[in-house]
């Protein structure tokens, strides 16, 4: 099986194209991708009002079926400023653009270096060849001690309504935001990669994943599509630890 950073790189693009829209909307201070495209007009004749623009049509995008390309992108950047982002690193977050598309997506190292964007500590970590058991509880560690997670850990499998995780957002007592979500998710990839701690890291992104992560992302109009392709993510993992059982997985399989 293809590593789905290459199988499924459409489905990424659909997701970084449905945010970006979506963001341009409320940017734009629009609802929809009709009104978006005659404010993006107005914006350009504002700018340029000697020349004659033919009107762009935002609604493949909105949904999905386009990917924008460096000409479109650098066009509406022209009109909304550091929209271009949303698109090429990830949702808008206190920090700047959140690399949400590299933790899910990136390389090895592209992966660690999303985990450096959010705390300067995993560098140092990294660089002292800190294991993968302090690089997790550096961040989960604000969220649930490790002694809860393994008393609710086989519960919360068996009955995911019994995850504390998910229990504690549906109580209003525990929020993610968009700089935690990257660093979970970039956990959760470098658990796979490594193969250490990915039942733990699972557990985590379970648990946010019932409610947190979707509510997290609707905004952006990915609170279907994120968690869809977190679970192709999920599968591939499980089939080449499979794999792995057997002997026949390749460095090229991995995740």
């Amino acid at each position: 099986m293809k590593n789905p950073c290459y199988l499924h790189m459409e489905i990424i693009n659909q997701i970084r194209a449905i945010a970006w829209c979506r963001s341009l909307e409320k940017q734009a201070g629009v609802k929809s991708s009709y009104e978006l495209s005659n404010r993006v007009d107005d914006l350009r004749t504002a700018q340029q009002p000697d020349v004659n623009f033919e009107t762009k049509a935002f609604a493949p995008y909105a949904n999905g079926k386009r990917v924008p390309s460096d000409i479109t992108l650098n066009m509406v950047e022209k009109v909304l400023p550091n929209s271009k982002s949303v698109f090429t690193i990830g949702p808008h977050c206190e920090f700047g653009p959140a690399p949400l598309w590299i933790a899910i997506a990136g390389s090895k190292q592209a992966v660690q270096s999303a985990l450096v964007w959010f705390d300067k500590d995993y560098g140092m970590l990294q660089a002292s060849d800190g294991s993968m058991h302090q690089l997790v509880h550096h961040l989960t560690g604000r969220w649930l001690p490790e002694k809860y997670v393994f008393d609710n850990m086989l519960d919360a499998y068996q009955d995911p309504s019994k995850h504390l995780l998910a229990y504690a957002h549906r109580e209003g007592k525990l929020q993610i935001n968009m700089a935690e979500l990257t660093a979970l998710v970039a956990l959760w990839r470098l658990s796979m990669i490594s193969n250490l701690e990915y039942p733990y890291m699972d557990y985590f992104m379970r648990g946010f994943m019932e409610q947190a992560i979707p509510d997290l992302l609707k905004p952006y109009g990915i609170d279907e599509n994120f968690p869809a392709y977190c679970a192709l993510f999920t599968d591939n993992h499980l089939e080449n630890l499979k794999r792995l059982e057997r002997g026949n997985l390749g460095d090229k399989d991995r995740s």
